[in-house]
Protein backbone atom coordinates (compact mmCIF):
# COMPACT_ATOMS: atom_id res chain seq x y z
CA UNK A 1 0.00 0.00 0.00
CA UNK A 2 1.07 3.67 -0.88
CA UNK A 3 1.92 6.94 1.51
CA UNK A 4 -1.24 8.14 -0.22
CA UNK A 5 -3.50 4.82 0.04
CA UNK A 6 -2.22 4.59 3.94
CA UNK A 7 -3.29 7.99 4.15
CA UNK A 8 -6.83 7.83 2.87
CA UNK A 9 -7.46 4.15 4.91
CA UNK A 10 -6.26 6.09 8.35
CA UNK A 11 -8.59 9.03 7.61
CA UNK A 12 -11.76 6.17 6.74
CA UNK A 13 -10.39 4.45 10.11
CA UNK A 14 -10.79 7.86 12.05
CA UNK A 15 -14.30 9.07 10.46
CA UNK A 16 -15.57 5.90 11.79
CA UNK A 17 -14.20 6.00 15.09
CA UNK A 18 -15.06 9.35 15.58
CA UNK A 19 -18.49 8.71 14.47
CA UNK A 20 -21.11 9.96 16.62
CA UNK A 21 -23.18 7.33 18.89
CA UNK A 22 -26.50 7.90 20.70
CA UNK A 23 -25.08 10.53 23.38
CA UNK A 24 -25.26 9.74 26.94
CA UNK A 25 -28.13 12.68 27.66
CA UNK A 26 -30.44 10.85 25.33
CA UNK A 27 -30.52 7.65 28.29
CA UNK A 28 -30.33 9.59 31.16
CA UNK A 29 -33.65 9.34 33.13
CA UNK A 30 -35.58 9.25 30.24
CA UNK A 31 -38.20 6.09 29.56
CA UNK A 32 -37.97 4.78 26.26
CA UNK A 33 -39.51 1.84 24.85
CA UNK A 34 -42.51 0.64 21.93
CA UNK A 35 -45.93 1.50 21.05
CA UNK A 36 -47.25 -2.05 20.88
CA UNK A 37 -50.20 -1.35 17.92
CA UNK A 38 -51.24 -5.37 17.45
CA UNK A 39 -51.83 -7.13 20.92
CA UNK A 40 -54.23 -9.67 19.63
CA UNK A 41 -52.23 -11.36 17.13
CA UNK A 42 -51.40 -14.92 17.65
CA UNK A 43 -47.29 -13.44 17.36
CA UNK A 44 -47.53 -11.44 20.93
CA UNK A 45 -45.48 -13.72 23.08
CA UNK A 46 -43.08 -15.29 20.31
CA UNK A 47 -42.55 -11.79 18.38
CA UNK A 48 -43.80 -8.63 20.11
CA UNK A 49 -43.20 -9.31 23.59
CA UNK A 50 -39.82 -10.86 22.10
CA UNK A 51 -38.90 -7.57 20.47
CA UNK A 52 -39.79 -5.64 23.92
CA UNK A 53 -37.87 -7.14 25.65
CA UNK A 54 -34.80 -7.70 23.22
CA UNK A 55 -34.93 -3.86 22.83
CA UNK A 56 -34.68 -3.40 26.93
CA UNK A 57 -37.84 -1.18 26.60
CA UNK A 58 -38.86 -0.05 29.98
CA UNK A 59 -41.85 2.14 28.79
CA UNK A 60 -44.90 0.82 26.66
CA UNK A 61 -47.80 1.79 24.92
CA UNK A 62 -50.65 -0.33 24.86
CA UNK A 63 -54.03 0.26 22.67
CA UNK A 64 -57.12 -0.58 25.23
CA UNK A 65 -60.33 -0.62 22.56
CA UNK A 66 -62.00 -3.84 21.99
CA UNK A 67 -60.84 -3.85 18.69
CA UNK A 68 -57.05 -3.73 18.88
CA UNK A 69 -58.12 -7.54 20.60
CA UNK A 70 -55.59 -6.89 24.12
CA UNK A 71 -55.89 -7.68 27.39
CA UNK A 72 -55.22 -6.72 30.79
CA UNK A 73 -52.90 -9.82 30.89
CA UNK A 74 -50.63 -8.55 28.64
CA UNK A 75 -49.94 -5.44 30.54
CA UNK A 76 -48.79 -7.80 33.20
CA UNK A 77 -46.55 -9.59 30.99
CA UNK A 78 -44.92 -6.09 29.73
CA UNK A 79 -44.37 -4.97 33.68
CA UNK A 80 -42.58 -8.51 33.80
CA UNK A 81 -40.54 -7.56 30.80
CA UNK A 82 -39.48 -3.78 32.51
CA UNK A 83 -41.80 -1.69 31.90
CA UNK A 84 -41.76 0.96 34.78
CA UNK A 85 -44.44 2.96 32.46
CA UNK A 86 -47.25 2.01 30.72
CA UNK A 87 -49.37 4.53 28.68
CA UNK A 88 -53.10 3.07 27.76
CA UNK A 89 -54.67 4.51 24.48
CA UNK A 90 -58.24 5.42 24.00
CA UNK A 91 -59.86 4.94 20.75
CA UNK A 92 -58.50 7.61 17.86
CA UNK A 93 -62.09 9.54 18.06
CA UNK A 94 -64.28 8.21 20.56
CA UNK A 95 -63.14 8.84 24.14
CA UNK A 96 -65.97 10.47 25.39
CA UNK A 97 -66.74 9.56 29.28
CA UNK A 98 -68.83 6.48 28.94
CA UNK A 99 -66.73 4.52 26.32
CA UNK A 100 -63.30 5.52 27.86
CA UNK A 101 -64.65 4.25 31.36
CA UNK A 102 -66.43 1.39 29.60
CA UNK A 103 -62.84 0.44 27.76
CA UNK A 104 -60.85 1.12 30.92
CA UNK A 105 -62.53 0.01 33.29
CA UNK A 106 -64.47 -2.43 32.14
CA UNK A 107 -62.32 -4.29 30.35
CA UNK A 108 -59.65 -4.69 33.47
CA UNK A 109 -57.14 -1.99 32.41
CA UNK A 110 -57.48 0.19 35.39
CA UNK A 111 -57.38 -2.80 38.21
CA UNK A 112 -53.68 -3.10 36.64
CA UNK A 113 -53.10 -0.06 37.85
CA UNK A 114 -54.67 -0.74 41.16
CA UNK A 115 -52.56 -3.55 41.14
CA UNK A 116 -49.04 -1.98 40.61
CA UNK A 117 -48.43 0.75 42.76
CA UNK A 118 -44.73 0.74 41.85
CA UNK A 119 -45.63 1.57 37.95
CA UNK A 120 -46.28 4.73 36.51
CA UNK A 121 -49.43 4.73 34.27
CA UNK A 122 -51.63 6.91 32.04
CA UNK A 123 -54.61 7.37 30.15
CA UNK A 124 -53.10 9.08 26.39
CA UNK A 125 -57.08 10.32 25.74
CA UNK A 126 -57.32 10.35 21.61
CA UNK A 127 -55.04 9.54 18.82
CA UNK A 128 -54.41 11.15 15.81
CA UNK A 129 -57.98 12.87 15.66
CA UNK A 130 -57.60 15.46 12.60
CA UNK A 131 -56.77 12.08 10.21
CA UNK A 132 -59.97 10.86 11.12
CA UNK A 133 -61.92 13.43 10.31
CA UNK A 134 -62.75 14.81 14.43
CA UNK A 135 -63.50 18.38 14.42
CA UNK A 136 -61.00 19.95 16.89
CA UNK A 137 -63.60 21.47 19.31
CA UNK A 138 -65.29 18.61 19.85
CA UNK A 139 -61.95 16.88 20.39
CA UNK A 140 -61.23 19.47 23.24
CA UNK A 141 -65.04 19.38 25.02
CA UNK A 142 -64.39 15.46 24.94
CA UNK A 143 -60.95 15.61 26.75
CA UNK A 144 -61.97 18.20 29.22
CA UNK A 145 -65.75 16.23 29.89
CA UNK A 146 -63.72 12.82 30.32
CA UNK A 147 -61.57 14.38 32.63
CA UNK A 148 -64.05 15.61 34.74
CA UNK A 149 -66.02 12.39 34.74
CA UNK A 150 -63.80 10.14 35.64
CA UNK A 151 -62.07 11.78 38.49
CA UNK A 152 -62.68 9.23 40.95
CA UNK A 153 -60.41 6.91 39.16
CA UNK A 154 -57.26 9.71 40.04
CA UNK A 155 -54.57 7.82 42.14
CA UNK A 156 -51.08 8.12 42.63
CA UNK A 157 -49.96 6.00 40.01
CA UNK A 158 -52.64 7.07 37.51
CA UNK A 159 -52.20 9.73 35.03
CA UNK A 160 -54.19 11.39 32.00
CA UNK A 161 -52.25 12.40 28.91
CA UNK A 162 -53.94 14.40 26.60
CA UNK A 163 -52.79 13.48 22.82
CA UNK A 164 -52.16 16.13 20.38
CA UNK A 165 -53.61 15.89 16.79
CA UNK A 166 -51.30 16.28 13.76
CA UNK A 167 -52.59 19.54 12.54
CA UNK A 168 -51.19 22.66 13.67
CA UNK A 169 -54.18 24.72 13.87
CA UNK A 170 -56.30 22.01 15.19
CA UNK A 171 -53.20 21.53 18.51
CA UNK A 172 -54.04 25.13 18.48
CA UNK A 173 -57.84 24.93 19.18
CA UNK A 174 -57.27 21.67 21.58
CA UNK A 175 -54.79 23.91 23.65
CA UNK A 176 -56.93 26.71 23.87
CA UNK A 177 -58.51 29.04 26.61
CA UNK A 178 -61.65 28.95 26.75
CA UNK A 179 -64.59 30.06 29.24
CA UNK A 180 -64.87 26.37 30.46
CA UNK A 181 -61.22 26.40 31.16
CA UNK A 182 -58.05 24.90 29.64
CA UNK A 183 -56.93 21.32 28.87
CA UNK A 184 -53.50 22.16 29.73
CA UNK A 185 -54.86 22.91 33.60
CA UNK A 186 -56.41 19.85 34.38
CA UNK A 187 -53.76 17.04 32.51
CA UNK A 188 -50.67 15.95 34.16
CA UNK A 189 -48.87 15.43 30.60
CA UNK A 190 -49.32 15.65 26.47
CA UNK A 191 -48.55 13.33 24.12
CA UNK A 192 -47.21 13.92 21.01
CA UNK A 193 -45.85 12.35 17.45
CA UNK A 194 -42.58 12.90 15.58
CA UNK A 195 -42.48 11.48 12.16
CA UNK A 196 -39.76 12.35 9.37
CA UNK A 197 -38.28 11.42 6.30
CA UNK A 198 -34.51 10.50 7.49
CA UNK A 199 -34.49 12.44 10.78
CA UNK A 200 -36.67 12.96 13.54
CA UNK A 201 -35.37 16.10 15.96
CA UNK A 202 -36.00 18.69 14.62
CA UNK A 203 -37.90 17.18 11.51
CA UNK A 204 -36.93 19.90 8.85
CA UNK A 205 -39.50 18.86 6.46
CA UNK A 206 -43.00 20.00 5.07
CA UNK A 207 -45.05 18.39 7.73
CA UNK A 208 -46.42 19.97 10.85
CA UNK A 209 -45.41 17.16 13.88
CA UNK A 210 -42.19 19.64 14.86
CA UNK A 211 -44.74 22.71 15.04
CA UNK A 212 -47.40 20.46 17.34
CA UNK A 213 -44.62 19.69 19.20
CA UNK A 214 -42.96 23.27 19.54
CA UNK A 215 -46.46 24.40 20.67
CA UNK A 216 -46.88 22.32 23.47
CA UNK A 217 -43.12 23.03 24.72
CA UNK A 218 -44.44 27.08 24.44
CA UNK A 219 -47.88 27.29 25.21
CA UNK A 220 -47.66 24.51 27.88
CA UNK A 221 -45.77 23.68 31.22
CA UNK A 222 -46.48 20.14 31.40
CA UNK A 223 -44.21 17.11 30.90
CA UNK A 224 -44.39 15.80 27.24
CA UNK A 225 -44.14 12.41 25.66
CA UNK A 226 -43.46 11.40 22.57
CA UNK A 227 -45.86 7.97 21.88
CA UNK A 228 -45.30 7.92 18.16
CA UNK A 229 -41.42 7.93 16.75
CA UNK A 230 -40.38 6.99 13.56
CA UNK A 231 -38.34 7.46 10.06
CA UNK A 232 -40.46 6.61 7.04
CA UNK A 233 -37.46 6.21 4.53
CA UNK A 234 -37.98 2.81 3.34
CA UNK A 235 -34.72 2.58 1.82
CA UNK A 236 -32.69 3.73 4.95
CA UNK A 237 -31.73 0.47 6.82
CA UNK A 238 -33.14 -0.47 10.45
CA UNK A 239 -30.79 -0.58 12.63
CA UNK A 240 -29.49 2.92 10.75
CA UNK A 241 -33.12 4.44 11.26
CA UNK A 242 -32.57 3.35 15.14
CA UNK A 243 -29.20 5.24 15.67
CA UNK A 244 -30.91 8.42 14.21
CA UNK A 245 -33.65 7.63 16.93
CA UNK A 246 -31.19 7.62 19.59
CA UNK A 247 -29.99 10.72 18.04
CA UNK A 248 -32.77 12.59 18.15
CA UNK A 249 -33.63 11.64 21.73
CA UNK A 250 -30.47 13.15 22.85
CA UNK A 251 -31.44 16.24 21.38
CA UNK A 252 -34.51 16.72 22.82
CA UNK A 253 -35.41 19.28 25.91
CA UNK A 254 -35.60 17.68 29.14
CA UNK A 255 -39.46 18.40 29.30
CA UNK A 256 -39.58 15.64 27.17
CA UNK A 257 -40.11 12.73 29.43
CA UNK A 258 -40.46 9.25 27.74
CA UNK A 259 -40.13 8.34 23.76
CA UNK A 260 -41.76 5.29 21.89
CA UNK A 261 -41.34 4.12 18.46
CA UNK A 262 -43.71 3.18 16.40
CA UNK A 263 -44.49 0.73 16.36
CA UNK A 264 -43.85 -3.16 17.21
CA UNK A 265 -46.29 -5.70 15.33
CA UNK A 266 -47.42 -8.68 14.01
CA UNK A 267 -44.60 -9.56 10.96
CA UNK A 268 -48.08 -10.43 9.12
CA UNK A 269 -48.95 -6.84 9.18
CA UNK A 270 -47.92 -4.89 5.85
CA UNK A 271 -49.12 -1.34 6.64
CA UNK A 272 -46.00 0.69 7.58
CA UNK A 273 -43.12 -2.30 7.41
CA UNK A 274 -40.75 0.95 6.72
CA UNK A 275 -41.62 1.84 10.26
CA UNK A 276 -42.00 -1.69 12.44
CA UNK A 277 -38.93 -2.32 15.07
CA UNK A 278 -37.20 -5.52 13.54
CA UNK A 279 -34.15 -7.52 15.35
CA UNK A 280 -31.34 -4.86 14.10
CA UNK A 281 -33.22 -2.01 15.78
CA UNK A 282 -34.07 -3.80 18.94
CA UNK A 283 -30.56 -4.57 18.94
CA UNK A 284 -29.20 -0.92 18.75
CA UNK A 285 -31.98 0.17 21.38
CA UNK A 286 -30.43 -2.28 23.97
CA UNK A 287 -27.08 -1.04 23.70
CA UNK A 288 -28.04 2.51 24.79
CA UNK A 289 -26.97 4.10 28.18
CA UNK A 290 -29.51 4.56 29.83
CA UNK A 291 -30.95 1.12 30.87
CA UNK A 292 -29.72 0.15 34.40
CA UNK A 293 -27.66 -2.75 34.56
CA UNK A 294 -29.48 -4.01 37.41
CA UNK A 295 -33.07 -3.51 36.23
CA UNK A 296 -34.05 -0.99 39.08
CA UNK A 297 -37.24 1.21 39.03
CA UNK A 298 -37.25 4.83 38.19
CA UNK A 299 -39.39 6.73 40.89
CA UNK A 300 -42.77 7.89 39.84
CA UNK A 301 -43.60 11.65 38.29
CA UNK A 302 -45.32 13.31 40.51
CA UNK A 303 -49.18 14.13 39.45
CA UNK A 304 -50.45 17.08 40.55
CA UNK A 305 -54.09 17.37 42.03
CA UNK A 306 -56.21 18.79 39.11
CA UNK A 307 -58.82 21.07 40.45
CA UNK A 308 -62.70 20.49 39.20
CA UNK A 309 -63.16 21.79 35.81
CA UNK A 310 -65.53 24.50 35.44
CA UNK A 311 -67.93 23.88 32.75
CA UNK A 312 -69.83 26.29 30.38
CA UNK A 313 -72.89 25.17 28.55
CA UNK A 314 -71.86 22.59 25.88
CA UNK A 315 -72.01 23.73 21.85
CA UNK A 316 -74.74 22.51 20.41
CA UNK A 317 -73.58 19.09 18.62
CA UNK A 318 -70.84 18.83 20.72
CA UNK A 319 -71.84 15.48 21.62
CA UNK A 320 -72.21 12.03 19.80
CA UNK A 321 -70.62 9.31 18.61
CA UNK A 322 -70.27 5.37 18.57
CA UNK A 323 -71.09 3.20 21.73
CA UNK A 324 -69.74 -0.59 21.83
CA UNK A 325 -71.65 -3.08 23.79
CA UNK A 326 -71.92 -6.86 22.74
CA UNK A 327 -70.94 -8.69 19.39
CA UNK A 328 -72.40 -6.82 16.63
CA UNK A 329 -70.79 -3.67 17.53
CA UNK A 330 -67.56 -4.98 18.15
CA UNK A 331 -67.50 -6.04 14.57
CA UNK A 332 -68.08 -2.44 13.67
CA UNK A 333 -65.56 -1.11 15.72
CA UNK A 334 -62.97 -3.25 14.14
CA UNK A 335 -64.15 -2.36 10.36
CA UNK A 336 -63.91 1.40 11.47
CA UNK A 337 -60.85 0.97 13.37
CA UNK A 338 -59.48 -0.56 10.13
CA UNK A 339 -60.37 2.09 8.01
CA UNK A 340 -58.78 4.91 10.29
CA UNK A 341 -55.54 2.48 10.53
CA UNK A 342 -55.53 2.57 6.76
CA UNK A 343 -56.56 6.65 6.68
CA UNK A 344 -53.56 7.44 9.11
CA UNK A 345 -51.52 5.50 6.67
CA UNK A 346 -52.26 7.04 3.71
CA UNK A 347 -51.65 10.12 5.71
CA UNK A 348 -47.86 8.96 7.10
CA UNK A 349 -47.59 8.23 3.38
Amino acid sequence: MGPRLRFVAVIILVAVLLRPGPSAKAAVGIPFGADLIAPGSNRWDDVERDLFRRMRGNIARFRIPVGFGGSPEQIEELIDDGARTVILTTEDCDFAPDRTRADLVGRGFYSVAERHPEVQFFIEVSNETNICGMDPNRARDWMLETREALRDLDRPNFGWMASMPTSLRDAEIILSRQGDGAVGDVYDAIAVHQYGDYNVWPIEDHYEWQEVTNLVLTQTSLPVYVTEIGINDPATPKDEKARRILDAVAQMPDRIKGVMVFAISDPQDNRWPQYFIDGAMADVFAARPDVPADGSKRPLPELRGSPPVQRSPRRPGSRGGRRVGGTAEAAEEERTSSRRRSQRERARN
